[in-house]
């Protein structure tokens, strides 16, 4: 079944509150947020588009407002690797539009979705005009390489089901909302194959620890799926 989304327009009354709780914009007055709305771009994207390709001239930064989706790097020989999932509140695009080359990875809605973006002169007037929004894009990135770091370990040193359980804890945040994600994109982030991706559900779905469809996983013992995760 297609999810339906609720237009949004920039003059919500509700969007400066949801700018406000993103880390990029942490500590920015709501007459700033206000100003920081006009100068950006919303759009509806549809459930398996591509707002960039790997490899184009990056010309924008992304938050997204509503839905899923997914940040995929594809290696010369054609191997997809997973970098992150994106969930609502989540900044995408702003590293390569500081860089020096081309996009390093691509951007697909996994589901029906909705944008805020700035141009690459919006964004710079935007940093210009607000110093906070630098310390906070440097908390973000330090956040990021941390867990770049804590990721790379747990792919050469433990078990796939730690690596599930602890992926599945950092996505939901250790709660039991359902997270909308292709078991294939899933198998890709951990470093395995979507059949041990699927062994590993099927034996939790038989213990209660959790629920899961194709597209779809759900913790219904998170306080298990942690027992897992920190298992010596």
């Amino acid at each position: 079944m297609t999810r339906r989304v609720q237009p949004l327009k920039l003059s919500s009354p509700t969007l400066p509150a949801f700018l406000a709780h993103c880390p990029l914009f942490h500590a920015v007055g709501q007459d700033q947020l206000a100003a920081l709305l006009r100068s950006a771009s919303i759009q509806r994207v549809r459930k398996g588009n591509i707002l960039f390709r790997q490899g184009e001239r990056p010309t924008r930064v992304y938050l997204l407002l509503d839905g899923a989706g997914t940040l995929v790097r594809t290696a010369p020989k054609g191997h997809r690797v997973v970098l992150a999932f994106l969930r609502p509140g989540d900044v995408f695009g702003l590293i390569d539009l500081y860089g020096r080359g081309d996009q390093t990875y691509t951007a697909q809605m996994a589901q029906d979705s909705q944008v805020l973006s700035w141009s690459r002169e919006s964004m710079q007037r935007i940093v210009d005009q607000h110093p906070v929004v630098v310390a906070n894009a440097l908390r973000w990135m330090a956040r990021r390489v941390q867990s770049y770091w804590m990721r790379v370990e747990d792919l050469a040193t433990e078990p796939v089901e730690q690596r599930v359980a602890r992926t599945l804890l950092r996505l939901t945040r250790g709660t039991s909302r359902p997270l909308l994600l292709l078991h294939r994109d899933l198998a890709e982030f951990v470093g395995t194959t979507p059949p041990t991706l699927s062994r590993v559900l099927r034996g939790w779905r038989r213990q209660g620890i959790v629920s899961a469809s194709r597209a779809s996983v759900q913790l219904r013992a998170p306080d298990k799926v942690r027992a897992i995760a920190d298992d010596p």
